[in-house]
């Protein structure tokens, strides 16, 4: 019986070495046979030309040969090309057994979906495992998921799928990592520290596994440094994640009030290649998945459910039914998982332990419930909460990181996806705030107290303020909230007592309060804190201000006190301190004009001294005593010191001696003559033929100014002139009516001289030469052409360039067709996700007073058409269904969440106002406060001011 080869089972060389020479047998040739065939085979690309029997008996031997020796071998064995993939799969997996990898990769082939995230699906008869999969548009095309793989294959790269909880991120990404890198080692770290090792590893051909980013996160957590060092060095490394919209827009939001807690996640987010997935298949994927669906009878019942295909196939509805059902089946189920869900909405991040739930839900029943509980309430709860749905999915599930030990419990991630909505302006009751303050650790207490200080729970916020900063170094997360809160309630000994504890926010609050209050005495003691603090700038900057400050209230005394200190007993921060208490001193007598003093101080060897005596009659002995400190062994300080003031003088006489170095910011284009006039203008083309662009820009300007256009060409036909002077000289020529030579310029290539051009002839309406620029593809000419009336024919120019094979520019096409008002093309470009298109729709509907239209393409998720359709809606008066409209479409928060505040603010909508500061959007504090001072309640918008609300005050409301 002959034995066939399976290169499936290949892993290494030895597989590899033992497969082909069993190929070889079953094919009965040998090495002789197979080196003759060789030779008679027609060359081709991807093979070799000869197969010589060393080379045979070495491959069939060790398993290692080069892949077009493979591709020879399986020719001359007449293996059919169709067999061919998998034989080269099979190399380059036996090519890379011995690559540089973590203990615990496997193969993309052999990684197991659920273990790397993907949901288990709802049960149906006769089905078992995933569901077949269903292809999502996202994997497709030249910018899909698939292409971006292969293009990272060769250098790495960093995916990040942006999509909610249950909408397929996880399943798609392992679909699209086992299509394209099948054969690459994969890894899924437990936590960051994993992923920094990583980094002394140097691993090639690896996917970095990273389900749920935000996971990674944290005090000890991922930082950008790193993920730059996994993916340097032209390691073959690529990182695939996900993360949920509304973490994605908190983590990549600009921070407001100085105040940025996300500063590393949103770097690290910003390294990353960011694809959506919408929670609705689109009506391809639709009638895939009915293809699909006749071999798959979860297919068919998720195809017929009204929540989604992808949640319904992760019991998403099921799931939901049991949290809602169990408020009145279950009260203590339904608190605890109502509590999980909130904790998690305002950032503690799971596992949630049990002592956090227990202490969590007793917020959310009521005194009858909380009367009534037996001994084992939690328990039951917690076993209700941990019981499977179709035995898939459970509302609670046990976690932890050993064996037979539940360290806490998260909930599903569909609920949290769902609550975070549905939640979103549900006010979280004390309990969990305390809940969070007694058994969380002081960075998440840190990241909590945000979203506390955030919805003015500041006697909240307060407690897990204090909680972080009692573990966590000086000027940690919420330390400057914390300051805030205090100084408004003027408990101003609370924070001189942070101040004494070393943290900068309460360092520069009391130095205020010292310097307004002329406490000078114990604004140096400050001063004395900050030196102690390391890599602090801190001492620096506040003996600036205490000295600028002495130097306002002319207190010399004071200023004297500490210039006069010994330079040579004081350790270096306080010479620091001494020298600029000097200069500020030297400053301050020149102002009061007491020319004794300075001097006195000037022959003690002050130099600030020894300067201002020049401003009174004494400049040229002052000019001589500073040359001999420039030309003196004294410190580098004293000479540094006499040089800037001898400069200064010098200059101040005209006695300076340029240098092509004296070309600076404030230096207009005219004062080049001046360097011209001392034989320096070939020095500065020099400099700037160096690369010296700032002075090359000087250099162009002045000779425009002179009218020198020879020397101007001179200049941009120079190495680098196209970077500073090709423009300006394209400029002078289209003023001066030189089109031909600004043409010439053109066609051989000029940007500068192209884009001067197509002005001249749009100005001048020579419609003929604009086409043909058009026709070579210049996005100017094509707007040029439009301006002049001529959208359709620039469409009708692109788009015969686009059947020639050059593709268009989106952005280019959605504004010709916008405003050629072709609807119908730009409903396609806009459905694609092209904002030009999307914001060209909302303006040509807006116009047209299409509210049905723009309506439907908001609610579809287009922001350019919700903004369009709120304004028009708020100029006709009717801001009911604006406020509305904004509520029901915005996720993420974005540029219409100012506007919104504002709407509620001016139709009195208190109630809505309050709602979102309990939502803990961003803003709506500020707005809540100034709504009651625009209403004259002054007295309450104060209160709430300086010490914020007490959401156990609402819960009854």
């Amino acid at each position: 019986m002959t034995v066939v080869p399976d290169p499936a089972q290949v892993e290494s060389p030895h597989d590899l070495a033992i497969a082909l020479d069993i190929l070889r047998k079953s094919k009965d040739l040998s090495l002789r046979q197979l080196e003759d065939r060789a030779k008679q085979m027609p060359d081709a690309a991807g093979r070799v030309r000869s197969l010589p029997r060393s080379t045979l008996s070495d491959a069939l031997r060790t398993g290692q040969m080069s892949k077009e020796t493979l591709v020879t071998l399986l020719l001359t064995c007449g293996v059919p090309a169709a067999e061919h993939e998998a034989w080269l799969s099979a190399w380059e997996r036996a090519r890379t057994s011995d690559v540089r990898r973590p203990s615990s990769a496997v193969r993309v082939r052999h990684a197991n979906a659920r273990l790397l995230g993907v949901h288990s699906s709802i049960a149906a008869p006769g089905e078992t495992g995933l569901p077949l999969y269903v292809d999502r548009d996202v994997e497709r095309g030249d910018d899909g998921i698939h292409e971006w793989l292969r293009q990272s294959a060769q250098h790495g790269g960093f995916l990040l799928l942006v999509g909610g909880s249950c909408v397929g991120k996880t399943r798609t990404a392992y679909e699209a990592a086992l299509k394209v890198l099948p054969d690459w080692w994969l890894f899924h770290p437990r936590d960051a520290s994993e992923i920094r090792a990583l980094t002394e590893a140097s691993p090639t051909r690896l996917v970095l596994w990273l389900d749920e980013l935000q996971r990674y996160f944290g005090s000890d957590g991922l930082d950008a440094g790193t993920v730059r060092a996994v993916l340097g060095h032209h390691r073959s490394v690529v990182i695939i994640s996900s993360i949920w919209p509304g973490r994605f827009g908190t983590y990549t939001a600009l921070p407001k009030d100085g105040q940025d807690p996300f500063t590393e996640e949103r770097e690290i987010i910003n390294l990353s290649h960011t694809i959506r997935l919408k929670p609705d298949f689109s009506r391809s994927e639709r009638r895939r998945a009915i293809a699909a669906a006749d071999r798959d009878r979860r297919l068919r019942v998720a195809l017929r459910a009204e929540l989604g295909v992808t949640q319904t196939l992760a019991a998403g509805q099921q799931l939901l039914g049991r949290w809602e059902d169990a408020a009145v089946d279950n009260p203590y189920a339904w608190a605890v998982v109502t509590a999980a869900l909130d904790a998690v909405r305002i950032g503690v991040p799971p596992p949630l332990t049990p002592e956090f739930l227990q202490k969590a839900a007793i917020g959310y029943c009521n005194p009858r419930h909380r009367a009534e509980a037996s001994d084992d309430w939690f328990d039951q709860a917690i076993a209700h909460a941990t019981t499977q749905v179709d035995g898939t999915a459970s509302l609670l599930t046990a976690s932890s990181s050993q064996m037979a030990r539940r360290a806490g419990y998260e909930p599903a991630d569909f609920l949290v996806d769902r609550a975070t909505r549905s939640r979103r302006t549900a006010l979280v009751p004390g309990s969990v705030w305390k809940a969070v303050i007694d058994t969380c650790n002081a960075y998440v207490c840190g990241l909590v107290g945000d979203g506390a200080y955030a919805r003015l729970f500041y006697t909240h916020a307060e407690q897990l303020y204090r909680r972080s900063l009692s573990e966590e170094p000086p000027g940690a997360v919420g330390a400057d909230a914390l300051v805030g809160i205090l100084a408004r309630q003027r408990r101003v000994a609370e924070i001189e007592d942070l101040a004494r504890q070393g943290h900068p926010e309460a360092l520069d609050e009391m130095l205020r309060i010292y310097l307004s209050a002329g406490e000078f005495g114990k604004a140096w003691g400050l001063v004395e804190v900050w030196e102690r603090l390391p890599g602090s700038f801190g001492a620096d900057l506040a003996t600036t201000e205490i000295l600028d400050e002495l130097v306002a209230r002319d207190r010399d005394d004071e200023l004297r006190a500490v210039a006069d200190l010994d330079l040579e007993s004081s350790w270096p921060m306080r010479m620091g301190t001494i020298r600029k208490a000097r200069k500020a001193l030297a400053g301050l007598l020149a102002r009061q004009e007491k020319v004794d003093e300075l001097g006195e101080r000037a022959e003690s060897g002050d130099l600030h001294a020894l300067r201002h005596l020049a401003d009174f009659g004494c400049e040229d002995t002052v000019v001589e005593v500073l040359n001999s400190v420039v030309h003196s062994d004294g410190t580098s300080y004293d000479v540094s010191i006499a040089q800037e003031y001898l400069s200064e003088l010098l200059e101040r006489r005209g006695e300076t001696e340029l240098s092509v170095w004296d070309v600076h910011l404030e230096t207009e284009p005219s004062e080049i003559a001046r360097f011209e006039q001392n034989g320096l203008l070939d020095a500065l083309r020099s400099r700037a033929d160096q690369g010296d662009v700032y002075v090359g820009r000087k250099i162009a300007a002045y000779l425009v100014e002179q009218g020198r256009l020879n020397e101007l060409r001179e200049l941009a036909d120079g190495p680098v002139g196209f970077l500073y002077a090709t423009a300006p000289l394209a400029d002078a020529l289209a003023e001066q009516g030189l089109h031909a030579e600004l043409r010439a310029r053109a066609e051989g290539g000029d940007h500068d001289a192209i884009a001067r051009l197509i002005e001249a002839l749009a100005d001048q309406g020579q419609t003929s030469e604009l086409r043909q620029w058009a026709l070579r593809g210049n996005t100017s000419a094509f707007m040029r052409l439009s301006d002049l009336g001529l959208t359709a024919e620039a469409l009708a120019i692109m788009r015969s360039r686009a059947q020639e094979g050059s593709a268009p520019d989106p952005g280019l096409i959605a504004t010709l067709l916008t405003r050629a008002e072709q609807l119908e093309e730009l409903d396609v470009l806009a459905k694609r996700g092209n904002r030009t298109a999307q914001e060209g729709m909302a303006d040509i509907l807006g116009a047209r007073e299409d509210r049905d239209q723009l309506r439907m393409r908001a609610l579809a998720g287009e922001q350019p058409s919700r903004d369009r359709l709120v304004e028009l809606l708020v100029e006709r008066g009717e801001t009911e269904e604006a406020i509305e409209l904004v509520e029901m479409t915005k996720g993420e928060w974005d540029a219409v969440t100012d506007y919104y505040l504002e709407l509620l603010a001016s139709h009195n909508q208190s109630d809505q106002l309050l709602l979102e500061v309990f939502g803990g959007t961003p803003g709506a504090g500020s707005a809540y406060v100034n709504y009651w001072k625009k209403q004259r309640r002054l007295e309450r918008a104060h209160h709430i001011e300086v010490y914020g609300l007490d959401p156990d005050d609402y819960l009854d409301a």
